[in-house]
């Protein structure tokens, strides 16, 4: 980058337009992004961002895409097959099983980290011991989920207030 001296100040030196290398663009940007460069109607750019967030964070800063984008895949698909076999499965529900798998892919994540760096090691123990804790977790967070779940399937539905009064201008009893 050239410095320029520019009202008494060192400044950089802006890179003209023609002098700008054209950077390819891959199959997904050309498919968030229009021809002018933004963002079209409906893009994908951002899909699940914040989940794939919480994983890396949990994984620490040398955490690569590819491995955040797979533990966010074994993740998801443990919570629709757990999601599926609840009685009943409002936003509140969906959210500890969402805490449940993220904590049950990453238990299973360092169980294997800890294999790879020797369980008689220090670094080895260190995630046998975050493994254990986050597996504890998604217990926990599994029965919770469970509960919750059974108990808001058997609760009656309350009636809204129009409903209510239809019924009674029916002539229907009202249950509430």
């Amino acid at each position: 980058m050239a410095l320029r001296y520019e009202h008494s100040k060192l400044r950089p030196t802006l890179v003209r337009l023609k002098d700008a290398t054209v950077r390819s663009t891959d199959s997904v940007r050309s498919r968030n992004h229009g021809p002018g460069g933004r963002f079209r109607r409906g893009n994908t750019a951002a899909a699940q961002k914040g989940a794939k967030a919480i994983i890396k964070r949990h994984l620490g800063d040398e955490a690569g895409g590819e491995q955040v984008e797979r533990l966010y895949r074994d993740s998801k698909v443990l919570f629709r097959s757990f999601l599926r076999d609840l009685p009943h499965a409002p936003p509140m529900v969906a959210e500890l099983v969402a805490r449940m798998a993220r904590s049950a892919v990453l238990s299973a994540h360092y169980a294997s980290q800890a294999v790879v760096l020797g369980l008689e090691t220090d670094a080895g123990r260190k995630c046998m011991e975050t493994s254990v804790k986050l597996d504890s977790r998604a217990e926990r967070l599994a029965v919770t989920a469970w509960d919750l779940s059974q108990k808001l399937a058997q609760a009656r539905p309350r009636q809204s207030p129009i409903a209510r009064l239809a019924a009674e201008c029916r002539g229907e009893e009202s249950d509430q």
